[in-house]
């Protein structure tokens, strides 16, 4: 990892070094991830997406599962509708990918500029640019990112709309621009289109607004006038053809036979908190640093990303919708951003232990998304023992 420097570095530009060192982790990303050209994308989900966009690339209103061959391998009572139950963008980007292996690389390039962006979100909070890089270090061999850049998921691009949407609000607040923070709200608004759990970021987006803007109201109408304006014909016609504005999948005592899902919604409560310091420890120190900044009274603009997260898809979780690993991804850069910093503070035994769980995230991360391509990730040594079961 680049060390940072004894003095304050927030006030640096960008120079030609952080800029090699960020070109060379986005290639290292790109590196890892463009295994996912030579292996095949089978996974319900993946189908799913895939079907949805054959469909409306013949009939631009054909966003439905209804009338395919894949329906009938899927619970009737979620997919069987005239509309399929989320929001329709990322498979309308599918479409327009038709050609060569251009499918595949939107969840790579989405998980790309997530990285990518991360670094520049770290520099308007006013961390080191040090410590900016140190972040897209840990996400660039960070399980959940790549298993969800590897795969045709929604997820990645919900990542990068996510952080782009921060890092226009954030820019908009600092130039005090009417102009970026309409930008911001087309984004938020595309965010929405590509999944509902888009508005959790809102807890983020209020924290920077009454912590740094004189005049909250009227940044909040800039911003949130254009996000209504991009997402509400979507709801709209989503609740003219159901009956409702948002419908999540049913789990029925039918679905609850399929292991998988068993196991998704019987998951423990701290699924997580822990979950996601098992695939890559290195990230108990982002846990340590908000602590740290709860104890100083700094700010937790970070924090409260990830708490924003983790918290309401915990309660979900509990109210039996199931949990996935990537569904919190979107607040992983946020945790990234903690944990570099939380580095930062610390003498050098913390530096080199990092390098240790790095490579051990890197283990997860290829175990998960490039070797054994399970349907969620699984902590490593899940799969040596059942490769253990397997052998006996």
């Amino acid at each position: 990892m680049p060390r940072p420097k004894k003095h304050s570095e927030s006030a640096e530009t960008v120079g030609f070094t952080p800029r090699l060192v960020l070109a060379s982790i986005l290639l290292f990303f790109v590196a890892l991830g463009l295994s996912t050209l030579f292996v095949t994308h089978n996974e319900n989900d993946e189908q799913i997406y895939l079907t949805l966009a054959d469909k409306v690339s013949k009939n631009f209103t054909d966003y439905t599962l209804q009338g395919t061959p894949l329906l009938a391998q899927l619970p009737q009572g979620t997919y069987n509708q005239p509309i399929f139950l989320r929001p329709p963008l990322f498979a309308y980007l599918l479409a327009l990918l038709g050609f060569f292996q251009g499918r595949v690389l939107l969840p790579l390039i989405s998980g790309l500029g997530a990285l990518w962006i991360t670094f520049f979100i770290g520099k308007k909070l006013g961390l080191p640019p040090s410590t900016a890089l140190n972040a897209c270090l840990l996400l660039s061999v960070c399980p959940i990112l790549l298993f969800a850049s590897t795969r045709i998921l929604i997820d990645a691009l919900l990542a990068l709309l996510v952080s782009v949407t921060l890092l226009l609000f954030l820019t908009a607040q600092e130039r005090s621009s009417a102009i970026l923070f309409i930008l911001a709200g087309v984004v938020f608004g595309l965010a929405i289109l590509t999944k509902e759990t888009a508005v959790l970021i809102v807890p983020v987006l209020l924290y920077v607004t009454f912590r740094r803007t004189d005049e909250p109201l009227k940044t909040l109408l800039y911003f949130s006038f254009p996000a209504v304006l991009v997402c509400s014909p979507w709801f709209y016609y989503f609740h003219k053809l159901t009956g409702t504005f948002i419908k999540g999948s049913e789990i029925t005592e039918e679905n609850l036979k399929l292991p998988f899902v068993d196991m998704m919604v019987h998951r423990p409560w701290y699924f997580y908190f822990v979950q996601i310091v098992s695939l890559s420890p290195v990230y108990a120190f982002g846990y340590f640093e908000i602590a740290e900044r709860l104890k100083k009274n700094e700010t937790l603009t970070e924090a409260v990303w990830v708490v924003s997260y983790f918290v309401p898809l915990t309660i979900f979780g509990l109210l039996g919708q199931g949990y996935q690993t990537r569904y919190v991804l979107p607040a992983i850069p946020g945790l990234a951003l903690l944990t570099a910093n939380g580095l930062r503070r610390r003498a050098n035994w913390a530096t080199i232990t990092a390098i240790f769980l790095l490579a051990y995230a890197l283990w997860a991360a290829v175990l998960n998304s490039l070797l054994f391509r399970p349907g969620d990730l699984f902590w490593p040594f899940e799969f040596l023992v059942e490769f253990a079961r397997k052998s006996v």
